[in-house]
């Protein structure tokens, strides 16, 4: 690996860079003292993303920072141009290509003011023979004579929007999903094939109002994440459970093979549930009640689904028939369906 020296900045684009920072730093008192090309140069190696810039009509890559040469691996003296870096590393020829075309408008059109350039996700060679994908941007200085190329790392940017998905589609105490990831995963269910079946089961938890009043929140929490588990553990993969608020969860069963599976689901879930737990030594017991709802025969969009799925479980609770379950009965009966 090659620190910032690999490539060094040549010293008429270094002027050229600090007589622009002169012109930058002004202060409503006058000219604050420009930071030096030493300076700026430091600065620019502890940048957290990949730096390099190149002269143009030529090409000649004149600068690259430590965390290019982190990103790819390669030997600077390798590349002295951008058309050999592209010849060179960039993995797909369409990708090659783009880069090419972004380079031509670089030459063809000019403005008086630094121009920036969208973000392209390209796939680069290592000199590990591994693949890097990184998000390429820039900045055109026209002025200067200097292109401007920026890299950033795409596994970190992947990373990062993985948090960010879980933070705003997970419930936090529980761990399954929220009803934002509910409304989510509908879109998406609905959007691959608006007639795929989908069966949602509203639950609310008996008897657990006491426990949380009689023994505090932390063991009321606790209680909550068991139940999750346990309903993750009744279902596949590919259903999902989701946490709508207090004691209440859903599930979604994607493509429910027939009625006797989604039968027979709600019946794994009222024994899972059922089953007592052991919380801070103490023996606890719930219960639940499951309303269920099949889309699209008895509803006709997500709301729908939602509204009647818990108007059968108030039935269930009207009724006085808490820790059981029951289909919807409305325009369409389930005992009509028939799902092939």
């Amino acid at each position: 690996m090659l620190h910032i020296e690999a490539w060094s900045i040549s010293s008429n684009a270094s002027m050229r860079l600090e007589e622009r920072s002169n012109m930058m730093v002004q202060h409503e008192d006058g000219l604050r003292t420009p930071p030096k090309a030493s300076t700026l140069l430091r600065v620019l190696s502890a940048l957290p993303f990949g730096i390099a810039w190149a002269s143009f009509p030529d090409g000649k890559i004149q600068y690259c920072n430590a965390e290019f040469v982190r990103l790819f691996g390669h030997d600077a003296s390798q590349f002295r141009t951008v058309d050999q870096f592209v010849d060179s590393l960039n993995l797909h020829e369409r990708q090659r290509e783009m880069v090419r075309n972004r380079w031509l408008d670089i030459e063809l059109h000019h403005s008086a003011h630094p121009v920036g350039t969208g973000d392209m996700e390209i796939d680069v060679v290592t000199s590990g023979g591994s693949i890097r994908t990184v998000l390429h941007s820039g900045l055109i200085l026209h002025d200067e004579k200097l292109a401007v190329a920026i890299f950033k790392d795409f596994s970190a940017v992947q990373s990062n929007r993985r948090q960010l998905l879980e933070l705003i589609y997970r419930d936090d105490l529980t761990g399954v999903s929220n009803r934002r990831g509910l409304r989510e995963r509908w879109h998406a269910e609905v959007t691959e094939d608006p007639q795929r079946r989908l069966a949602f089961l509203m639950l609310d938890l008996d008897h657990f109002k006491p426990i949380n009043d009689s023994y505090g929140h932390a063991v009321g929490d606790t209680v909550l994440q068991i139940i999750a588990e346990r309903l993750k553990g009744a279902v596949r993969e590919t259903d999902l459970v989701c946490r709508l608020g207090g004691d209440e969860f859903g599930i979604l069963l994607v493509a429910p093979s027939d009625l006797s599976h989604i039968e027979m689901v709600c019946s794994r879930i009222l024994e899972s549930v059922n089953t007592p737990l052991l919380v801070d030594n103490l023996k606890l017991s719930v219960g639940v009640s499951i309303g269920a709802c099949l889309y699209p025969d008895q509803a006709t969009d997500k709301h729908e689904l939602l509204r009647r799925a818990d108007r059968a479980l108030y039935q269930i609770k009207r009724t006085g028939a808490k820790g059981s379950w029951r289909w919807f009965t409305g325009e369409q009966p389930v005992e009509g369906l028939a799902i092939s």
